[in-house]
């Protein structure tokens, strides 16, 4: 008996940084013009998911978003262990029947032969995770098929990520 295809997917928008990792990407101004773009943008495509796709059930997505409203005083939203943690959720549940979806709205930051997503408690020499580290991840799973969609700076980095370049399974 084959299992029937399940969709996965772990939707994240970081829009609240550390102080630290503000300076890193453009200071108090930056934070404030992006203020809620991220979270509206994963809410929004979780939504899509849901209403516009019958394949996709809401207790098979995770979505990891900052409160709506800017707080710069507050403590930092999303974690790089909470992105570990969606992603190891995602792996217990796919098999490889299933198709998992990561989509990440936020900040990117440029790193050799990658591209790191940047979260809320990232710093200046770690500024979150490393797009390798998501399809190692991958890898170590039984996952079927894995679609990544970045939307923030740098994406255009994850061609020269060599997990990709191996497996030629990038798009341009």
């Amino acid at each position: 008996i084959i299992n029937p295809i399940e969709y996965y997917a772990v939707i994240v928008g970081v829009t609240n940084y550390a102080s630290n990792t503000a300076e890193m990407i453009g200071g108090e101004i930056f934070r404030m013009l992006i203020a809620g773009a991220s979270g509206k943008a994963a809410r929004s495509f979780g939504g899509y998911l849901l209403n516009d796709n019958e394949n996709w059930k809401q207790e098979n997505i995770k979505l990891l978003t900052d409160p709506p409203i800017f707080n710069p005083f507050g403590a930092p939203s999303i974690t790089r262990e909470d992105i570990k943690n969606a992603i190891d959720w995602m792996k217990s549940k796919a098999d490889a029947n299933d198709v998992c979806l990561f989509y990440f709205a936020g900040h990117g930051a440029a790193s050799t032969n990658d591209v790191s997503m940047c979260m809320s408690d990232g710093t200046l020499h770690s500024p979150g995770i490393k797009l390798s580290e998501v399809l190692a991840a991958a890898a170590e799973s039984t996952v079927g098929e894995l679609v990544i969609l970045l939307d923030c700076c740098f994406s255009g980095a994850a061609g020269e990520v060599p997990q990709l370049q191996a497996s030629g399974s990038m798009l341009p």
